[in-house]
């Protein structure tokens, strides 16, 4: 691993959502020119934090540990896209307050501890593709996620392209 590797908090979909939204991904493909993202590395980013020294790793898993948890779930039913960033999703066409304010929890947390992050607003959102143009529908049958602890990701490049491992 780098001495300084970029690092993520994230919510792992559970095993049939995961499921889910690979076979979404798959559906799509057809129509989508993009790069799919493996379903290894499906995910729902509450804070992006970039490069951290490696003596700050342990201190951001205990944070991670102290959060307390929403009890819900989320409703995936939209496909949307990032048109400038090339990206498409998987998410919510409504609001949800309880993965919001966890996403709020979760950067409070690391405003409070010195920890810097990517300051864009917080948006539901699971990529599928990558380099890709932009699409909107609707997801039918919406996909469910029960909400789970946040975890800390690790992005590491292999010669076969970007993982992003759960950090424990």
């Amino acid at each position: 691993m780098p001495e300084n590797p970029r690092l993520f908090i994230a919510l792992a979909p559970p095993p049939k959502t995961r499921r889910a939204l690979a076979n979404l991904r798959d559906r799509l493909a057809p129509q989508i020119s993009g790069h799919p993202v493996p379903s290894s590395n499906l995910h729902l980013t509450l804070a992006f934090l970039g490069q951290v020294p490696q003596q700050r790793h342990k201190t951001l898993q205990e944070l991670m540990h102290g959060l307390s948890l929403p009890e819900g779930k989320i409703i995936l039913d939209a496909v949307g896209a990032f048109p400038k960033a090339g990206v498409v999703w998987a998410g919510s066409s409504a609001d949800n307050p309880q993965l919001e304010n966890l996403a709020k929890q979760v950067r409070t947390t690391l405003l409070a501890h010195d920890f810097a992050f990517d300051s864009k607003p917080f948006q539901t959102h699971v990529t599928l593709f990558r380099k890709a143009k932009p699409v909107r529908q609707a997801i039918e049958p919406p996909i469910d996620w029960q909400l789970t602890a946040p975890r800390l990701y690790v992005s590491v490049s292999t010669p076969n392209g970007v993982v992003y491992r759960i950090m424990e």
